[in-house]
């Protein structure tokens, strides 16, 4: 559960680094 929480955390940085890069 920790593992796939903190997956899902480095998925929110990613889309938010994707979003500001566009």
């Amino acid at each position: 559960a920790q593992r796939q929480a903190k997956v899902r955390v480095i998925a929110a940085e990613g889309e938010k680094a994707a979003s500001e890069s566009l």
